[in-house]
């Protein structure tokens, strides 16, 4: 795949709104956004380097809106394509990041599959 296919694919992705759990975005493969959960729209996400991940929960549209650039066609994070394999990856290191009991560790993960 060149560049030109994956900002084919990433407006694609933006535009249908349709996003899933396991798309996975990269802003120059150093800033990453998972997204975990889709709950009627309701988006949560995991964000940031490897090292620094942050949760975050939007809105499908707010989603979209947020790394569409302002001024200019297209997104700052490119769509990296769809792997629901590397999800338990980002959950378990953002778990690892926040220092989680065993019992948070627990409910976080069932709060997302749940």
């Amino acid at each position: 795949m060149n560049y030109k296919e994956l900002q084919k694919n990433t407006t694609e992705k933006f535009q249908s709104k349709s996003f899933t759990p396991g798309d996975r975005f990269s802003e120059m493969l150093s800033y990453w956004v998972v997204v975990i959960k889709n709950t009627d729209g309701v988006l949560t996400t995991l964000e940031g380097s490897h090292s620094n991940l942050k949760l975050g929960k939007y809105q499908s549209e707010e989603f979209a809106n947020r790394f569409r650039y302002s001024h200019i066609d297209g997104y700052s994070i490119d769509y990296m394509g769809y792997s629901p394999e590397k999800v338990g990856l980002y959950v378990d290191t953002y778990c690892e990041q926040q220092k989680m009991s065993d019992s948070e560790i627990r409910d976080f993960k069932l709060s997302i599959i749940l």
